[in-house]
């Protein structure tokens, strides 16, 4: 591998709570995953991997790459997108319907078969679906200057949050009102809290652990349960003031496309995370078992890739702590290469931009949700953070995820550095009726906990007071 190669390109950054062998389902099946299934994938990945957080980057040559590719397709054929749809279906059901064997009566060598017949499954879910990000990402440069430029020909610039904000707004059904709803129901006594357990055992998942959702989770939760903003009423409004504002603006054909792309996007993103949260909580079993027959921490082995475990004994404790204490898994083609200790210094000093550490007044970024907020900013970078922040705090954080609702229930407002029009942060901003500024690549270094901040979502700005 040419490393040289991967330090000259531009790279697109996700900071998410992460363990490598369940976040490697990325670079596999973007590299291996897509070519398959679509005919053309991406080149490379880096993840920066350091105690369970994980910095993904994506080259956005392959970003852009891919967007036309797939664009390509769309205008030949605008039943393209269903049939992505439709392939990634096809891909999750092997995952979602596996059995786990009873793990303990299985030898060390069939546990460790079993293991990567699992993982391997999981990865594969994702050969189609990991294009939204592409379409999403790049989508939303191109849909940010072209309403612009038509908004400016009507003289209507001055509205362009305005639209921006009905225009995204989503016309489907997302799995957290599946789960409010099941919530409420249990609660009025209409379904067993059993039944409740069994539809979400996945629920509280993420991309480091593969939490089970216990009655104790649910009970709390229960208390919780309110109004359900992702009604079919909301959803119903949500597609009708789209329709409105199509016919106020007469956007062109292939803006309009754009936007009904972004909205079937954001629901499959959406899709997507139950066979994620699904998949890290079947992959969670196996670890526990495996790890306990090596005689080390379940997070530890989470470090070595499932390619790389050919029995129990190859399992190196001295090498994992090493890796979690700060390691580059390097993906080019179909090499990969694992740096630690003084080869990954070097690299991510060569990696690294060096960031100003001037004391910063304002912050730019883009509005998922308009509005103007103040309050004192509330740093949120892993799962442990997200019961400190308080009401009335300003959520600051790389992304949100499902696990992030009860923060954000609580904030004033929104901010992150990473995430498009129809990320998490987006979508769920928006139905709460939160001011929400996303993408503004460095707000969780450049702003400090405790600092009183102004969100200008309105004008994408955020600025300490």
């Amino acid at each position: 591998m040419r490393i040289n190669g991967l330090l000259k390109k531009s790279w697109y950054i996700q900071g998410i709570n992460a363990a490598p062998a369940y976040l490697a389902a990325g670079p596999v099946s973007g590299i291996y995953g897509c070519k398959d299934t679509l005919g053309y994938g991406y080149s490379s990945f880096i993840m920066h991997a350091k105690k369970e957080y994980i910095d993904l980057y994506y080259s956005k040559d392959d970003l852009y790459f891919m967007h036309r590719e797939f664009m390509k397709s769309y205008r030949k054929d605008k039943k393209y997108l269903e049939w992505l749809w439709r392939k990634s279906e096809v891909q999750k059901k092997p995952l979602m319907s596996f059995a786990i064997p009873s793990l303990k009566e299985l030898s060390d060598e069939e546990l460790i078969a079993s293991y990567k017949e699992a993982i391997a499954k999981f990865y594969s879910c994702f050969g189609a679906s990991h294009l939204v990000e592409a379409i999403s990402l790049v989508s939303d440069s191109i849909i940010k200057d072209s309403l612009l430029n038509e908004l400016e020909r009507k003289s209507k610039a001055d509205q362009f949050t305005y639209f921006l904000n009905i225009l995204m707004q989503p016309t489907m059904e997302f799995f957290i009102s599946s789960f409010q709803r099941s919530l409420l129901e249990v609660k009025q006594k209409k379904k067993r809290i059993e039944e409740h357990l069994k539809e979400f055992f996945w629920i509280k998942s993420d991309w480091s652990s593969g939490t089970t959702y216990t009655k104790k989770m649910a009970l709390e939760d229960i208390k919780e349960a309110g109004k359900n903003t992702f009604t079919e009423r909301q959803l119903a409004i949500n597609k009708s003031a789209k329709l409105k504002a199509y016919k106020e603006l007469c956007l062109s054909k292939e803006l309009r496309n754009l936007f009904e792309i972004l909205d079937f996007v954001s629901y499959w993103q959406d899709s997507r995370k139950t066979v994620m949260l699904t998949g890290c909580w079947l992959i969670e079993k196996y670890s526990e078992e495996i790890s306990t027959r090596a005689k080390i921490k379940p997070v530890l082995l989470k470090y070595m890739l499932p390619d790389e475990i050919n029995s129990i004994a190859s399992i190196n404790k001295r090498i994992l702590e090493q890796r979690r204490n700060g390691s580059l898994y390097l993906y080019s083609g179909k090499v990969r290469k694992i740096l630690t200790g003084e080869k990954y210094i070097i690299f991510m000093k060569q990696l690294s931009k060096h960031e100003n550490s001037n004391i910063v007044r304002e912050i730019t970024g883009i509005c998922a949700s308009i509005g103007k907020a103040i309050g004192r900013v509330n740093i949120c970078l892993k799962k442990e953070d997200i019961v400190l922040v308080k009401e009335g705090d300003i959520l600051v954080t790389t992304m949100t995820r499902p696990e992030f609702l009860p923060a954000m229930r609580k904030a004033r407002a929104i901010v992150t550095d990473e995430g498009g029009l129809t990320c998490h942060a987006a979508i769920i901003s928006r139905e709460l009726g939160k001011p929400c500024i996303i993408a503004t690549r460095n707000a969780t270094k450049l702003l400090k906990n405790g600092q009183v901040v102004e969100v200008n979502a309105n004008h994408n700005m955020v600025r300490v007071l």
